[in-house]
């Protein structure tokens, strides 16, 4: 819920801090139900969940390990995570005291999860040599409602929709009735589709003046904007009745008239850090808040962005290097 995640910040900070956890773990994924119930998954680490005073590692019942993409929920005693568990594809879900195994209608990897009313949404992938007459990796969308699957994109009896099946989906949104897929086609190009109960359509690419940009990573606010962080360090587009608006960067050797060293220091350093998110939540599109690969996080308000927050500066000799750190120290 993303509304409910940006109340989660102080947990995701405790995250990137805490002892020994940080080695092990680079978040994929975060969710919770506010600061004192917050689930977080990565590579080759269980599930951890942060009660409000400390992370703990929430084993998976023997279930050999393996990277873990994706995790939503409906509440406390309602979990889901998704990923690559023993090899293949596997989502598990969590009541509250234990996990169980909820069975793929067939083998894929499972890189993203949401729900919407009591339906879960599982995106993901199938590998080429489980998709015969494929040379690429074609996109699935399973859903599963009252104990029932259904499946779009590639099955078990070939492609059933051409455009879920098109890419590889890294990423499933919902918002009411529409559902957003973003994933990455074979030639690199990073496509979102998007039906709101009828056929599959691909979104505008977000352009520039003069070249078409490819999406880092794209999220659904507590509003229900759908932002897209692009590639590049050139910042980030808003999608509103079909087109996108971009926000953009200062540029660090014209800054506006008025902006001071410090401020453009502070810009410069925020926006490298941008398309580096791996999670994102926020309340609106004017608000929200991102989560880095390196432990930082930045918090965007005004279409500006500032770090806010870098887990490295607990190590003193790289405090001491570290422009982000200084910047970071000053009142």
């Amino acid at each position: 819920m993303l509304t409910r995640r940006a109340a989660a910040l102080c947990a995701v900070c405790a995250l990137a801090s805490a002892s020994g956890v940080r080695a092990q773990i680079q978040p994929l994924a975060v969710w919770g139900t506010g600061p004192n119930d917050v689930w977080a998954v990565g590579a080759t680490l269980e599930p951890l969940h942060f009660s409000g005073t400390s992370w703990e590692k929430v084993p998976l019942g023997g279930t050999d390990l393996g990277a873990l993409y994706a995790v939503w929920g409906s509440g406390p005693a309602d979990v889901f995570v998704g990923g690559e568990i023993a090899g293949a594809g596997a989502i598990l879900r969590w009541d509250g005291r234990a996990w169980t195994d909820v069975p793929l209608p067939m083998p894929f990897f499972a890189t993203s999860l949401a729900l919407r009313g009591d339906e879960v949404l599982v995106a993901g992938y199938v590998n080429p040599d489980e998709a015969p007459g494929s040379d690429r990796t074609p996109g699935v969308l399973a859903r599963l409602r009252a104990g029932r699957w259904s499946l779009s994109g590639w099955t078990r009896q070939g492609v059933t929709d051409p455009a879920v099946a098109s890419a590889q989906w890294e990423r499933v949104l919902a918002a009411g009735d529409t559902i957003y897929l973003w994933g990455t086609l074979p030639d690199g190009k990073t496509p979102i589709v998007v039906s709101s109960g009828g056929a599959w359509t691909q979104l505008p690419t977000p352009e520039g003046e003069v070249q078409s940009f490819a999406i880092a990573l794209a999220f659904l606010t507590g509003d229900r904007s759908l932002l897209a962080l692009l590639s590049g360090g050139v910042g980030y587009g808003r999608l509103a009745e079909g087109r996108w608006s971009l926000v953009r960067p200062p540029d660090r050797y014209s800054p506006p008239p008025g902006m001071s060293p410090d401020e453009l220091l502070r810009q410069t350093l925020a926006w490298s850090e941008v398309e580096d998110a791996r999670a994102a939540w926020g309340p609106s599109a004017g608000d929200f808040f991102l989560l880095t690969r390196a432990g930082r996080i930045v918090h965007v308000q005004g279409g500006s962005p500032a770090i806010i927050y870098d887990a490295t500066c607990a190590d003193p000799d790289i405090a001491a290097r570290s422009p982000i750190c200084r910047m970071l120290r000053r009142p």
